[in-house]
C-alpha cells in the first residue's frame, strides 16, 4: 500500500543528513516496494565553487550520494517504520 503525504513527510523529516549536505528535497512516491525523491541541484550548491570554472559538472560522488540518501536512507527508514508497525 502506498505511503500518504503525512508518512512521506515523516520520513524526510527522519533523514540524518542536513543541508549543505541533504540531497532530497521532496518524497514523490513511496511503498514497500519502492521510492522516488527528489532534488533540485542549485547553481549555488557548494561543490560547484572551483569545479570546472564556468561550466561546473555535479561530481559523480554527489549523485551517488543523492541516490543513496533516497533509495538507502529514506526507503530503509520506511521499511523500518513498517515494521515496527507490523510487531
Amino acid at each position: 500500500m502506498a505511503a500518504d503525504q503525512e508518512t512521506m513527510l515523516q520520513i524526510l523529516n527522519a533523514v540524518p543528513q542536513q543541508r549543505p549536505f541533504r540531497f532530497i528535497d521532496e518524497i514523490l512516491e513511496l511503498d514497500e516496494n519502492h521510492i522516488v525523491g527528489t532534488y533540485r541541484f542549485r547553481e549555488d550548491e557548494f561543490f560547484y565553487k572551483g569545479h570546472f570554472p564556468g561550466r561546473p559538472v555535479t561530481p559523480g560522488v554527489i549523485l551517488i550520494e543523492t541516490m543513496a540518501q533516497t533509495g538507502v536512507v529514506a526507503f530503509g527508514l520506511y521499511l523500518l517504520m513498517s515494521q515496527n508497525k507490523a510487531s
